[in-house]
């Protein structure tokens, strides 16, 4: 399919890979084609943009089990669930503890959760361990006291709390994220043409409100398998599978436990102070239980991932600048399965212009499966 009528609309960042590709169908999205019963989650390279198309694609498979590997935000497990069983997997806790929050069906005491925001503030270990680096002084003892009282709580609350209280951390930092110690970009007082100053210096107890309502509203009562497992060597047994592997480019790669080291932290707060590298200047947790997925190590990763992949079709999503080169991905699958569908993503990307992402569907039978016409409804399905 050509993509010459797209490449004068924006700035992208591939260019050079535009000629590269033979699509079999092309499409466009905004920050508008969100799925509206789904919660504002922030995380790197997250799909919820997309997740409709996503969503319909794997529909077209007709799957009875479905596996969502690297789950994050877990939007594509969400809208599949009314559909068929569901397994969600992410090594992260902190993202585990999201799913759960969204999914598990038990009675929630809401009274209980909404109390929280009138804790005592305390000096814990996140005072004394993260003093001037994060956050304020009496933001982190306000964190201390909230942990203390969030952790006293039955599992199926505290997920929510820890949910909530993890979506609140990130919203107030620059960036979004704990890849920096830069306290100093919420106290300058010089005008910024990004990121939301106003939300960086809103209380945690108001922002702590906004995340537990949102997931009040988007929490539903469904049979989600939630699984804390590294998805690059675990057993993968299923109809379909979608698998978003973190990013790893030509000069860089997305690493998921340093960006959010300090909410994963949250999650496993029993045991954080044991799982600290203090060697670390930004005291982010040993790698031990998080193999880091990168340039040098990218393809015996994924040739690991594909060989426990039992699954009759697989919905790959990757990069069109990714290392490995799509080309070497597209050969991997197709020792695999018979046939390999090429779909191509038009997507925004805060700050930097457009991107192109790719949806690599793979399987026995899946263009006799995946109607694409040309002109995408939405809401088809949703």
């Amino acid at each position: 399919m050509s993509i010459l009528p797209i490449l004068f609309r924006k700035r992208y960042l591939d260019f050079q890979h535009l000629f590269t590709m033979n699509f079999d169908y092309f499409t466009t999205v905004s920050k508008h084609d969100k799925p509206k019963e789904f919660l504002s989650v922030r995380l790197y390279g997250n799909k919820t943009s997309y997740a409709k198309l996503i969503f319909k694609i794997i529909m077209s498979l007709e799957p009875r089990r479905f596996l969502d590997a690297f789950g994050g935000t877990g939007v594509v497990s969400y809208l599949l669930s009314d559909f068929c069983k569901v397994t969600y997997i992410d090594l992260l806790e902190f993202c585990c503890t999201w799913m759960r929050a969204l999914v598990n069906g038990v009675n929630i005491s809401w009274k209980k959760l909404e109390a929280l925001t009138n804790i005592t503030p305390v000096r814990g270990m996140i005072s004394e361990e993260f003093r001037e680096m994060y956050f304020e002084d009496w933001e982190n003892g306000w964190l201390d006291g909230f942990m203390a009282e969030a952790w006293k709580l039955r599992q199926p609350e505290r997920d929510i709390a820890i949910a909530s209280i993890s979506q609140a951390c990130i919203a107030k930092r620059p960036f979004g994220a704990f890849h920096r110690a830069n306290l100093y970009f919420r106290r300058s007082k010089r005008k910024r043409s990004f990121n939301n100053w106003r939300t960086w210096n809103k209380e945690f107890k108001e922002l702590y409100i906004r995340f537990l309502n949102e997931i009040r509203n988007a929490r539903k009562n469904c049979n989600i398998r939630v699984i804390r497992d590294d998805c690059f060597s675990c057993d993968k047994d299923t109809d379909v599978i979608y698998a978003d592997p973190p990013f790893v480019g030509k000069d860089y790669h997305i690493d998921y436990l340093k960006l959010y080291h300090f909410v994963e932290g949250l999650a496993r707060w029993d045991e954080w102070e044991n799982l600290i590298d203090w060697k670390n200047r930004l005291k982010c947790l040993y790698r031990k239980e998080y193999p880091e997925f990168k340039r040098s190590n990218a393809e015996k990763m994924l040739k690991q991932f594909f060989k426990t992949c039992e699954c009759e079709a697989i919905v790959f999503s990757w990069a069109i600048d990714g290392y490995p080169e799509p080309a070497w991905i597209m050969r991997e699958l197709r020792k695999r399965w018979k046939e390999l569908l090429v779909i191509g993503v038009e997507k925004p990307v805060y700050l930097r212009g457009r991107r192109i992402e790719l949806l690599l569907v793979a399987g026995d039978k899946v263009r006799s499966k995946i109607y694409l016409d040309g002109k995408l409804n939405w809401d088809d399905g949703i």
